[in-house]
């Protein structure tokens, strides 16, 4: 019996240092969803294995909706980019054609 305390505050170490950045966050920027929706947001991600959202800029999606939709133009300018720089990877590719569609529209 004099085990259980020592492995429940054990337990309660590993559980704080675990969620300890998820916590910060939730304790900082919580929004509008309020300081207990802040924790509860921190402690179900902790629970599903504390994987985060990629947070960036999806260069291809915003190219794609400068294109209006239009799969095919987006296609082309990337085409037209890697081929003028060969050395752009696509990502590279669709930053530049990006890039240049906002330019030629101004």
């Amino acid at each position: 019996m004099g085990e259980f305390p020592i492995l429940l505050i054990a337990v309660a170490i590993v559980a704080v240092i675990l969620l300890s950045p998820r916590l910060r966050s939730a304790l900082r920027g919580s929004g509008r969803r309020g300081f207990l929706g802040g924790l509860q947001s921190a402690f179900r991600g902790g629970l599903r294995g504390g994987k985060r959202r990629r947070r960036g800029v999806d260069v291809e999606a915003d190219l794609l909706n400068a294109c209006g939709g239009d799969r095919a133009l987006m296609e082309r300018l990337i085409r037209h980019e890697s081929n003028r720089k060969p050395e752009l990877g696509r990502t590279g590719a669709a930053l530049m054609a990006l890039s240049r569609l906002r330019a030629d529209r101004r």
